[in-house]
């Protein structure tokens, strides 16, 4: 299979150095506006330029917590998976397989995508801010990208409502590493944390009462007569019952 990078979508253009400083809103309103009737991961990859790592996973975790494609588990959460595992293992630039990047998804799933989330990216780029610089040295982002690795994980799998805290707990990280914001990532971390023990705790809950409902947990009830008190009790061959 013919494989490509992000970086071989699309050929420079000029005043590029120039769109790398816009803000990710005003991408995701691009995008939105794009004539074409699906957007290439690849699009997405070139419009966001050298925050193509980031910017994927924002995109995806976002579409991910909205379920707004159709099957997202599948369709958002593989960009997320092998995002997060080039993050691990410490790549510069973002690879991506050809049958991965020519996956598409339609302008209007991105224009829902900005009107329910474009007003709380805006407040959030107003208050992010360069702080706790250590939380993004390269071993620090490569923990970052396990923590994403994790979640991705879950939310590839079929679990009913595993992907809302995930994906959002993946935006905040992303949107952390594009702010080089530390107390973003603290607590994107923290929410990721989160959102695990509860989705541990929540199906543990459900499985065991499952298992409850159908007598595996404590077993069929004995039948009376036979409580299991030995000899002398009841009518048994024990011998006739006690006073």
């Amino acid at each position: 299979m013919t494989e490509t990078t992000a970086s071989d979508a699309r050929k420079p253009r000029a005043g590029r150095h120039r769109k790398k400083e816009r803000r990710l809103s005003a991408i995701l309103r691009e995008l939105e506006s794009r004539p074409e009737e699906r957007i290439s991961i690849y699009d997405i990859a070139a419009a966001f330029g050298d925050r193509a790592f980031s910017a994927i996973m924002l995109v995806f975790g976002l579409l991910t917590m909205a379920a707004i494609v159709p099957g997202s588990s599948i369709i958002t959460g593989a960009p997320l998976f092998l995002v997060a595992a080039q993050m691990v293992a410490g790549r510069k630039t973002l690879w991506l397989p050809e049958k991965l990047g020519n996956r598409t998804v339609a302008p209007s799933d991105i224009s829902r995508l900005n009107a329910r989330f474009l007003k709380f990216l805006r407040r959030m780029e107003r208050l992010l801010q360069p702080r706790l610089p250590i939380l993004f040295a390269p071993m620090s982002i490569r923990v970052l990208g396990l923590v994403c690795f994790v979640l991705s994980a879950i939310i590839v799998l079929p679990i009913p409502l595993g992907n809302l805290a995930p994906g959002f707990s993946i935006a905040i990280i992303a949107l952390a590493i594009l702010t080089r914001d530390g107390l973003a990532a603290i607590a994107g971390v923290a929410m990721a944390i989160g959102s695990i023990i509860f989705l541990i705790i929540a199906y543990g809950a459900v499985i065991a009462l499952f298992l409850h409902w159908i007598g595996v947990a404590g077993g069929p009830p004995p039948p009376p007569g036979m409580d299991g008190g030995g000899p002398g009790h009841g009518s048994g061959p024990g011998g006739p019952p006690r006073p």
